[in-house]
């Protein structure tokens, strides 16, 4: 890779100048920028975008985060099943425990908790 010149700007250096004056720039222009400028090569559009990206001069995405699981008109998904089991587990424990401590409220507050989780498996 070639040397710059004593005196010129980087390649980063000289995005984030042409960046500052128009944020909209495209790479196109910055090339052409670049060579009016006297530089020689060009500026790759791997350094173009990894510099606009760090300035935060990008596109904003709108709308859900990738990933959110909803779209638009789209209900929330049900929780799985094995959701449902891990539950029940849990509640199979709880009663256990109440059911040593002698609380037989509890327990049977937590055994009604636990009918209405199985009525889901069903």
């Amino acid at each position: 890779m070639a040397g710059r010149k004593a005196g010129s700007p980087s390649r980063s250096e000289f995005i984030r100048k042409q960046l500052a004056t128009k944020p909209e720039a495209k790479l196109s222009e910055i090339n052409e920028a670049w060579k009016k400028a006297g530089q020689s090569g060009e500026i790759t559009a791997t350094l173009f975008y990894q510099v606009k990206s760090k300035l935060g001069t990008g596109k904003k995405r709108r709308g859900r985060p990738p990933g959110s699981g909803r779209g638009p008109g789209r209900p929330p998904r049900a929780a799985g099943s094995s959701s449902y089991l891990a539950i029940e587990q849990a509640l199979d424990a709880l009663i256990g425990a109440a059911d040593s401590m002698g609380d037989t409220t509890l327990a049977d507050s937590l055994r009604t908790a636990r009918r209405t989780v199985s009525a889901k498996l069903v």
